[in-house]
């Protein structure tokens, strides 16, 4: 039999029980979501995408990767004595660094094959020749122009003398046809005898003037054609003058040269620099005699430094003129930009200094390497350095 309080208690029960499970209901934790499986199985696969095209991008930067070996070179200049000479004085050594213009060497010749003295006799004697033409020359200008104005002049009274000679002729034979006009008159009784006389009076003086003015032209064109005898041709004598004077003045310019050879070849000659650089070798000293010829000192040309770059035949083909590269010298840290100047044609044996660097390779080809201006003096003659870049 069942009482109230019984079935109370086990409403009790059950409520208890009830709020126990769901408390416990509560605080589990939820269970993870299910995973897709594509995605399983894409990220393997996009990891090992990623690796091979790291993989591929290192060879792909590897393969276009040129590498070769380049020495450094640059230009020298050889001094040597233009004569038999001998050395007075040695301003620099090896090694030293100089500027252009600096004087470098004392020479003095050793013989001397004329005197000053004859030489510059002979240079004053050919200037005193050529000074002596050109006052002939003025003189004999002045004389023709002189000669010219009086052939001028006598022209003019040439041409006077034919007109008062042409007066008197014409006056001669008015008096002539007048006196030829009273003479018939006279014997008919219409003229007097003194008309008569008179006009054949006027006949005579007017001969005589004729005669007269015949004879002051005869002269006249006499002294005019001698005149004419005593001015040459303009053209030819000017021509003969020029060429006189031509060949002394070249007289006194070769005169003067070998003058000036002499004391060249004689005197002290102080020997400076043609340009700024350093020096690389001496060959004399103080008191040395050197012959025309043998060398005397080397300099070298910092402007003219370049490299020439030593490549496998796959590395060499692939470079081009105006290609990029960075040179990295023994024991340097940062590198020295280049650029591809010139592609020396043929094969080149592989120099001593640089066959450890390449494993027993009989040949290789050779491109030359410009730098900047500014970066040239990290490098040097004879230095080895690396040479990287990428196929143009």
């Amino acid at each position: 039999m069942v009482s109230a309080t019984d079935g109370f208690v086990g409403s009790r029960g059950l409520t208890r029980l009830g709020r126990i499970d769901r408390q416990t209901l509560v605080q589990a934790p939820a269970p993870p979501p299910p995973r897709k499986p594509w995605v399983k199985r894409a990220l393997p696969w996009g990891v090992l995408g990623f690796a091979l095209l790291g993989v591929c991008g290192l060879a792909w930067w590897w393969h276009w990767r040129v590498r070769g070996v380049g020495i450094v070179e640059g230009e020298t200049l050889t001094l040597t004595a233009p004569a038999a000479v001998v050395v007075k004085a040695v301003y620099v050594r090896s090694g030293q660094w100089y500027e252009k213009g600096q004087p470098l060497l004392d020479l003095t010749a050793k013989d001397a094959e004329a005197g000053r003295g004859v030489l510059e006799a002979q240079w004053s004697q050919a200037r005193l020749r050529l000074e002596l033409v050109r006052r002939g020359a003025e003189l004999e200008d002045l004389q023709v122009s002189k000669r010219l104005d009086e052939r001028d002049r006598l022209s003019g009274e040439l041409e006077a003398g034919h007109a008062a000679v042409a007066a008197a002729r014409a006056q001669h034979d008015h008096s002539v046809r007048e006196a030829g006009v009273y003479r018939p008159l006279q014997e008919k009784g219409q003229a007097s005898a003194r008309e008569l006389d008179a006009a054949e009076t006027a006949s005579r003086v007017a001969a005589a003037d004729l005669t007269r003015a015949l004879a002051e032209l005869e002269g006249l064109r006499a002294r005019w054609l001698r005149s004419r005898e005593l001015v040459p041709e303009e053209a030819s004598g000017d021509e003969l003058r020029r060429l006189e004077l031509g060949l002394l003045e070249n007289a006194v310019v070769e005169a003067e040269q070998r003058l000036r050879r002499y004391d060249y070849e004689s005197g002290t000659r102080t020997v400076t620099a043609p340009f700024s650089g350093r020096v690389d070798r001496v060959y004399v000293e103080t008191g040395s005699h050197r012959h025309q010829g043998e060398p005397m000192m080397e300099l070298y040309d910092p402007a003219s430094l370049h490299v020439v770059a030593y490549l496998k035949p796959a590395d060499g083909r692939r470079l081009r003129v105006g290609t990029e590269v960075k040179l990295y010298p023994e024991g340097a840290s940062e590198a020295v930009a280049g650029a591809v100047s010139a592609a020396y044609a043929g094969w080149a044996r592989t120099p001593p200094v640089i066959q450890p660097f390449f494993d027993r390779s009989p040949s290789l080809l050779r491109v030359r390497i410009d730098c900047r201006p500014a970066d040239r003096p990290r490098l040097a003659p004879n230095m080895v350095v690396r040479v990287i870049g990428r196929s143009g």
